[in-house]
C-alpha cells in the first residue's frame, strides 16, 4: 500500500493502480520495482541504515530512490520535508508496536515498566529504544545474531516430535485402556523419529488432552500425567481441567459433561541448562568505527552520531546514546535516553540513563 494525507495524519491505504510493497518487490531502496515507501525506506532516509554495510554489502540500497519515494508520496502531499515525512512513518510503526505491547499487558494484567524488552529480527533492534520510550521500559536486551535468531534457535533447540490423534470420549465415559493403547502407539512413533536425530541420551515426554465442555467450539490443553493410565487418570483430568477453566474464564459450567477430542504426546531430548551470567565488571569506552548523520526527531536537522561495528565490541564496552551499533544482519539504535553495555554473553544491554535527556 501507499501513504496519503488525511487531514493532519498519515493514513495507510491500498492503491489499485500500483503494486503493494510486498516480499517480491520490497522497499523502493531495493531497486526491484517497489514504488510504495516502506519502513525500511524511512530508516534509510533517516540515516539509520548504512547502505554500504547493509547485508554485508551484498544488497545494494538506493538511498536517493528511498528519499524520492518518501517525498513524492508523503512529504509533498503533507507539505513537509524528507526527514519529517520519514520520521512520521517510523513513528507510526513504533506506535503500532507499542500499542500491541500495551494491549498484551492489559489482557494479561502485567506491568510493562518492570519488564525488559528483548529485540531481535532484521529491524527490531533499530526500533527497540523508541518503542521502549513509548511503553516506559527501562532495559532492552539485544541478543547475539538477532537477525537470524530463528535459525540460531532452531539449531540449539532440543530435537522433538509431536504426535496428535483423535479419540473421542467424555469424562463420564473415560476409557483408560483405550487411552493407554493410544499413548503407547503415539510415544513409539515419536520416539522413533527423535532417536533418528539423537540416538543416545535421555528423552522427555509430555502428554496433553484437548478438552472442552460438551457442545463448546474450542478446547483447552490439559496436561496428562506421565506413567500408567488408569481410571484415576480420568479423575485427575477432571480436576485439572476444572482448575484451568476457572483460571482462564473465572467460572466453571456446572452440570455439563466434559469432552476429550484429541490427545497429543511430544517426545524430545533434554534441554541444555542455561548458564547464569555474572555481571560485567569494569566498563570501558570503545573507539567508534565511524559516524552517521541521523535524524532522531525533536530537532530541525540531523545529528552526527558515532557508529560502532558490533564484531569489534568486547565484554564491558559501554556506549552512550545516541549511537548506532552495526552488524551484518541488523543495526541497533542506542537511543538518546539509553546507554549500552556488552555483557558476558555478548548481548547488548541497553539501560535508561539516570539523567535521561530528550531526542536531539
Amino acid at each position: 500500500g501507499a501513504f496519503r494525507a488525511h487531514g493532519d495524519a498519515l493514513q495507510r491505504v491500498d492503491r489499485g493502480d500500483r503494486p503493494a510493497a510486498g516480499a517480491d518487490l520490497g522497499p523502493v531502496c531495493y531497486g526491484r520495482g517497489g514504488e510504495a515507501p516502506t519502513v525500511t525506506d524511512s530508516d534509510v532516509a533517516l540515516g539509520l541504515i548504512d547502505p554500504k554495510k547493509f547485508a554485508e554489502g551484498r544488497v545494494s540500497l538506493d538511498k536517493k530512490a528511498a528519499v524520492a519515494a518518501v517525498d513524492a508520496q508523503i512529504g509533498d502531499r503533507l507539505g513537509v520535508g524528507t526527514a519529517t515525512a520519514a520520521y512520521g512513518i517510523s513513528q507510526m510503526v513504533d506506535e503500532n508496536m507499542a500499542n500491541a505491547a500495551r494491549v498484551h499487558a492489559v489482557e494479561h494484567a502485567k506491568e510493562l515498566t518492570t519488564r525488559s524488552l528483548i529485540a531481535f529480527g532484521g529491524n527490531g533492534p533499530l526500533h527497540a529504544s523508541r518503542v521502549a520510550d513509548k511503553i516506559g521500559v527501562s532495559q532492552i536486551i539485544i541478543p547475539r545474531d538477532p537477525g537470524v535468531g530463528s535459525a540460531v534457535g532452531f539449531l540449539s533447540a532440543p530435537i522433538s516430535f509431536e504426535v496428535i490423534r483423535s479419540l473421542y470420549m467424555t469424562i463420564q465415559t473415560f476409557n483408560a485402556s483405550a487411552v493407554a493403547r493410544l499413548f503407547a502407539a503415539m510415544e513409539n512413533k515419536a520416539t522413533g523419529v527423535v532417536r533418528a536425530g539423537a540416538p543416545k541420551g535421555a528423552l522427555q515426554k509430555n502428554r496433553v488432552a484437548f478438552m472442552r465442555y460438551e457442545g463448546q467450539g474450542h478446547e483447552i490443553e490439559v496436561p496428562v500425567p506421565n506413567g500408567r493410565i488408569s481410571a484415576k487418570t480420568g479423575d485427575v483430568l477432571l480436576e485439572t481441567y476444572t482448575a484451568l477453566y476457572l483460571k482462564l474464564f473465572g467460572r466453571t459450567v456446572p452440570n455439563v459433561d466434559i469432552e476429550i477430542l484429541n490427545w497429543a504426546v511430544t517426545v524430545s531430548t533434554e534441554e541444555t541448562a542455561v548458564a547464569k551470567l555474572r555481571k560485567s565488571g569494569k566498563t570501558t569506552q570503545p573507539a567508534a568505527n565511524g559516524s552517521a548523520s541521523v535524524y532522531l526527531g525533536g530537532a530541525k536537522r540531523a545529528s552526527k552520531v558515532p557508529s560502532f561495528d558490533r564484531d569489534n565490541l568486547k565484554v564491558g564496552d559501554r556506549i552512550e546514546g545516541p549511537a548506532l551499533i552495526v552488524e551484518p544482519q541488523t543495526t541497533t539504535l542506542v537511543g538518546p535516553r539509553f546507554d549500552a553495555v556488552i555483557d558476558r554473553g555478548g548481548n547488548i544491554v541497553m539501560n535508561r540513563q539516570a539523567q535521561a535527556g530528550g531526542y536531539r
